[in-house]
């Protein structure tokens, strides 16, 4: 009777030497495995920052071309410069063109980005991010009242 309950005692403790062994494994691989993932996340990604730019006929009073320029840069921030004027006058945009400059913040919502303007939050731009362009979505309302999101203006990216 005792040399059954001595067995019994070994085998039980073996048993959980045993799975203390593999708990030890497979808890150095999931240290591993957390390492390995956590780098992943961080190193892939779109590279957001650079400068895109659109630039094409427009219809106003006292313009009839225009160029957006959107830079963002790595802190998730963005520039967005707007030139409109007179084509004639593209050389000396500086001087002659009107320009309106918008800086905000960059925030991710699903497979788009928004970009919201700091200190105006309501003048925002929801955009899609690809490769080498941007491009900015709006919203038209449909026939029963419902807003529709539609394709807007693609920025190229100008610089990598």
């Amino acid at each position: 009777m005792l040399n059954r309950k001595v067995r019994t005692f070994l085998l039980a403790t073996s048993h959980i030497q045993d799975c203390y062994q593999q708990a030890e494994k497979l808890l150095k691989n999931s240290i591993f495995l957390i390492i390995f993932i956590t780098f992943q996340v961080h190193s892939y990604g779109q590279n957001l920052d650079g400068l895109y730019i659109w630039s094409g006929e427009i219809k106003g009073p006292k313009t009839d071309y225009g160029i957006v320029e959107i830079k963002i840069d790595s802190d998730s921030t963005y520039t967005q410069t707007d030139f409109s004027g007179y084509k004639a006058d593209f050389d000396d945009r500086e001087n002659k063109w009107n320009r309106i400059v918008r800086s905000g913040k960059i925030k991710k919502d699903g497979g788009f980005y928004l970009l919201t303007e700091i200190g105006n939050r309501k003048n925002w731009h929801l955009v899609k991010i690809r490769r080498n362009k941007l491009v900015i979505y709006g919203y038209k309302k449909k026939r029963n009242g419902k807003l529709k999101k539609v394709k807007g203006i693609e920025l190229k990216k100008a610089s990598w």
